[in-house]
Protein backbone atom coordinates (compact mmCIF):
# COMPACT_ATOMS: atom_id res chain seq x y z
CA UNK A 1 0.00 0.00 0.00
CA UNK A 2 2.62 2.32 0.83
CA UNK A 3 5.51 1.22 -2.12
CA UNK A 4 5.21 3.48 -5.26
CA UNK A 5 3.03 2.19 -8.24
CA UNK A 6 4.01 4.72 -10.61
CA UNK A 7 5.72 7.83 -10.11
CA UNK A 8 3.86 11.57 -11.03
CA UNK A 9 5.14 14.22 -13.17
CA UNK A 10 7.02 16.59 -10.53
CA UNK A 11 5.36 19.90 -12.29
CA UNK A 12 1.94 18.09 -11.03
CA UNK A 13 1.69 18.76 -7.65
CA UNK A 14 4.85 20.54 -7.30
CA UNK A 15 7.28 18.08 -5.62
CA UNK A 16 8.73 14.58 -6.88
CA UNK A 17 5.79 11.91 -5.40
CA UNK A 18 4.68 8.84 -6.79
CA UNK A 19 1.18 6.96 -6.84
CA UNK A 20 1.07 4.20 -4.33
CA UNK A 21 -2.25 2.16 -3.43
CA UNK A 22 -4.91 4.58 -3.28
CA UNK A 23 -2.46 7.47 -1.75
CA UNK A 24 0.62 9.27 -3.03
CA UNK A 25 3.64 8.51 -1.66
CA UNK A 26 7.00 10.33 -0.58
CA UNK A 27 10.41 9.82 0.21
CA UNK A 28 11.61 6.35 2.22
CA UNK A 29 12.72 5.43 5.72
CA UNK A 30 12.00 7.37 8.52
CA UNK A 31 11.00 10.02 5.89
CA UNK A 32 8.03 8.36 4.13
CA UNK A 33 5.73 10.49 3.97
CA UNK A 34 1.92 9.21 2.79
CA UNK A 35 -0.79 11.58 1.62
CA UNK A 36 -4.26 11.37 0.84
CA UNK A 37 -6.94 14.07 -0.37
CA UNK A 38 -10.47 12.49 0.32
CA UNK A 39 -11.99 15.77 -0.94
CA UNK A 40 -15.77 14.99 -1.32
CA UNK A 41 -17.27 17.58 -3.14
CA UNK A 42 -19.61 19.17 -2.78
CA UNK A 43 -19.12 20.33 0.84
CA UNK A 44 -16.23 19.05 2.75
CA UNK A 45 -12.41 18.75 2.31
CA UNK A 46 -10.50 16.22 4.16
CA UNK A 47 -6.71 15.70 4.29
CA UNK A 48 -4.66 12.66 5.58
CA UNK A 49 -0.58 12.75 6.43
CA UNK A 50 1.04 10.14 7.98
CA UNK A 51 4.81 9.13 8.25
CA UNK A 52 4.38 4.89 9.27
CA UNK A 53 8.22 4.83 10.43
CA UNK A 54 7.90 7.56 12.86
CA UNK A 55 4.07 6.22 13.88
CA UNK A 56 3.07 9.57 13.34
CA UNK A 57 -0.03 11.34 11.27
CA UNK A 58 -3.01 13.69 11.33
CA UNK A 59 -6.39 13.99 9.56
CA UNK A 60 -7.65 16.75 8.66
CA UNK A 61 -11.60 17.39 8.05
CA UNK A 62 -13.80 19.93 7.47
CA UNK A 63 -17.14 20.70 6.19
CA UNK A 64 -17.32 23.56 3.56
CA UNK A 65 -16.65 24.20 0.31
CA UNK A 66 -13.84 26.75 1.06
CA UNK A 67 -11.97 24.54 3.49
CA UNK A 68 -8.65 23.71 1.48
CA UNK A 69 -7.27 26.95 2.63
CA UNK A 70 -7.44 26.55 6.29
CA UNK A 71 -6.70 22.71 5.85
CA UNK A 72 -3.63 24.01 4.36
CA UNK A 73 -2.09 26.21 7.44
CA UNK A 74 -3.47 23.33 9.89
CA UNK A 75 -1.17 20.43 7.72
CA UNK A 76 1.65 23.40 7.84
CA UNK A 77 1.29 24.51 11.53
CA UNK A 78 1.07 20.51 12.76
CA UNK A 79 3.98 20.40 10.06
CA UNK A 80 6.09 22.99 12.08
CA UNK A 81 5.51 21.79 15.21
CA UNK A 82 6.66 18.22 14.64
CA UNK A 83 8.96 19.26 12.17
CA UNK A 84 7.76 16.55 9.40
CA UNK A 85 10.05 16.48 6.66
CA UNK A 86 6.90 16.74 3.74
CA UNK A 87 5.77 20.01 5.59
CA UNK A 88 8.76 21.71 6.11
Amino acid sequence: MFRPAAELNPHLLGTPMSDALGAFVKGEGPDLTVLHPGNNYPGSVCWMIGYPERRRGAIVMLNGNGGEGLASEILAALGRLYDWPALR
